[in-house]
């Protein structure tokens, strides 16, 4: 069971018992579902900062896309007894087993980003899915008020937010595509958020489709990604609507020419520093057994009226985007 709990009020309840003295080091295991070559080494690198500023040892363990391995990595931080494990799930349907360990040693246990499924997690912190398929869903109808051919771009089966984002987008163009008026050329979940697999699956749908594609609805900036490349490859230079979500640097260029219409700012560095110092500070919130407190972040509309803006505001890519 997941309770919703504001997140201002746990801030201050945190800020407040910030006061005392934390002298001593604690150590914390973060098990991340991938690391190498993945957008996930900027949330390493960020909780590596952050934690060194918070005085707190960092494990970190890649379990490389296999469950096993993570189970592993779970053991291997409950014989360290570490104070606290931050868990990405390698596979949100199954996590459960992992988190009723943990929690059966007496360690505090956060999902971070990867929401688990039937979780008993202590808490969950992340970004507002429903909030991101919504407004990629309702940007497709701004664009598209009358009728539009789409090609719609999903997530990873195994990642319960990319189901949490399916169904938002489903529900919102339902009206639109049970009209008729939303032809759905084509639809597919992509393993791994995969560029590489975006492409092939955005490449067999387009050439396959007899009609033209007025729009992807993707559901982030690796599976533009891979649209892009593909739109590149052939020399396509009609228009086609392309959504994102997670403001990559390569996201952003395409915005900044035309190439991709929106994607979805979602603040990392203060998502790291709230879970870490729910990894230190107890909130004195009660608790049952069976509820997962979730700290969610709305994420961020972006396009090219404010993609410069957001990128300055909050001192992104370090010039990166010139």
């Amino acid at each position: 069971m997941f309770v919703m709990r504001s997140l201002t009020l746990i801030l201050i309840i945190i800020a407040v018992s910030s006061c005392s003295n934390n002298s001593k080091k604690i150590q914390v295991g973060l098990l991340l579902h991938k690391l190498e070559g993945t957008a996930w080494e900027i949330d390493a690198n960020y909780f590596k900062q952050e934690a060194e500023k918070l005085n707190i040892e960092l494990l970190i363990r890649n379990a490389k896309g296999n469950e096993v391995l993570q189970y592993e990595q779970a053991d291997e931080m409950i014989k360290k007894e570490v104070n606290a494990i931050i868990l990405t799930a390698v596979n949100t349907y199954n996590a459960d087993g992992i988190i009723r360990k943990i929690k059966r040693n007496n360690i505090k246990v956060i999902t971070y980003r990867r929401m688990v499924k039937n979780s008993h997690a202590n808490y969950f912190v992340g970004f507002n899915s429903k909030k991101a398929g919504q407004i990629q869903a309702e940007y497709i109808l701004n664009k598209f008020p009358d009728t539009a051919n789409i090609v719609i771009l999903e997530g990873d089966r195994s990642d319960l937010n990319a189901q949490i984002i399916s169904d938002q987008h489903a529900k919102i163009l339902s009206e639109k595509v049970s009209s008729g008026d939303y032809n759905i050329v084509y639809k597919t979940f992509i393993e791994n958020w995969s560029d590489k697999e975006a492409y092939y699956y955005f490449a067999k749908a387009y050439q396959l489709s007899s009609m033209d594609i007025d729009a992807v609805l993707s559901a982030n900036d690796d599976l533009s990604t891979g649209v892009a490349m593909y739109l590149k490859d052939i020399g396509y230079t009609n228009k086609i609507v392309l959504t994102g979500m997670d403001m990559h640097l390569a996201a952003c260029k395409r915005i900044n020419c035309g190439k991709q219409d929106m994607t979805l700012y979602k603040p990392i560095k203060e998502l790291i520093k709230k879970t870490l110092q729910l990894t230190i500070h107890d909130t004195n919130i009660q608790q049952k057994a069976d509820t997962t407190i979730e700290l969610l972040i709305d994420p961020l509309l972006i396009t090219k009226e404010n993609v410069n803006k957001v990128i300055t505001q909050n001192n992104l890519f370090q010039n990166s985007l010139k």
